[in-house]
């Protein structure tokens, strides 16, 4: 209906994602037009709508909005971006692009939007918060005991430096892969900013590194940053990739999803926080990790 009344002819409905909570279409308009809809229930999309707006505002490189209805139900509708997710493209170019962008986000400058404050696991409320992550994975089992102690000893052990190297701004909160979207113009665009955030943008880089450590070199080279700067955040996104990893081990359980490709990741990293005992290696065989 809100196509409809944008102008945009008679639609052809194709569900994206289909949840209690919300719903994402693809909505192909007789103009030739195809755009995203996004609708949801009780406020869950307002934040998002506002953060777009304030992203197109700030001329900064997210998908086109093309409508935001109120509700209820509450639906946004954006432009279809037809290229490949970031994941899908193995050129270093595109990373170095995606560096870039996140840089372009992160230097936004203030006012920022008004629903934002900052994160309170960021800070000297990381340790806390990632520590709860833990002893949730561990309650229900994706994390075995040993290895929980594994990870609960980087994270106290890093806790200290996390907040005191911590700096806030503008992060887009969920900059996996699949949410850089190539445009038309062959340049990358941000979609779903329902967790824009104020952290820092060390969490942005953990998360897009999360499952390919390997590109973060590529990220930092579209990034670049100052000297000082670079050191700072290759000291911190080891950890919060930890964070991330942990925090999708969660997600897995919550969605019904195997936990393996997430473990499999997580336990050679640990060894870059030195953590090289035999248990490692027994806590992440595959038998003690799968479910």
């Amino acid at each position: 209906m809100v196509a409809r009344q944008a102008g945009l002819g008679p639609t052809t409905i194709v569900p994206l994602v289909v949840t209690p909570q919300q719903c994402v279409l693809r909505v192909e308009c007789g103009n030739g037009t195809t755009l995203v809809a996004k609708g949801a229930f009780r406020d869950r999309l307002r934040p998002e709508v506002a953060a777009h707006r304030w992203a197109v505002q700030r001329g900064l490189p997210v998908a086109p909005l093309v409508e935001a209805n109120p509700g209820p139900p509450e639906v946004m509708l954006t432009e279809w971006l037809p290229g490949p997710t970031l994941d899908r493209v193995e050129d270093p170019a595109a990373w170095h692009q995606a560096g870039a962008l996140l840089r372009q986000l992160h230097d936004a400058p203030r006012p920022w939007p008004e629903h934002l404050e900052p994160h309170p696991e960021t800070g000297e409320g990381w340790q806390a918060g990632v520590a709860a992550q833990v002893a949730r994975a561990a309650e229900d089992g994706s994390l075995s005991p040993r290895l929980a102690q594994f990870v609960s000893d980087v994270v106290a052990a890093e806790g200290p430096t996390v907040s005191a190297l911590t700096r806030l701004a503008i992060v887009h909160g969920d900059c996996m892969p699949a949410h850089l979207i190539r445009g038309h113009d062959r340049q990358f665009r941000l979609i779903d900013l329902e967790y824009l955030r104020i952290d820092d943008p060390a969490w942005d880089l953990a998360v897009l590194c999360a499952f390919e450590s390997s590109r973060l070199d590529d990220v930092l080279a579209g990034y670049d940053p100052a000297p000082e700067e670079e050191r700072r955040l290759r000291r911190l996104v080891p950890a919060r990739r930890i964070e991330r990893l942990v925090r999708a081990l969660n997600w897995c359980t919550d969605h019904a999803q195997p936990h393996l490709p997430v473990l499999r990741v997580l336990v050679p990293h640990l060894r870059a926080f030195g953590v090289d005992e035999p248990g490692l290696s027994e806590a992440g065989s595959l038998g003690a990790l799968s479910r």
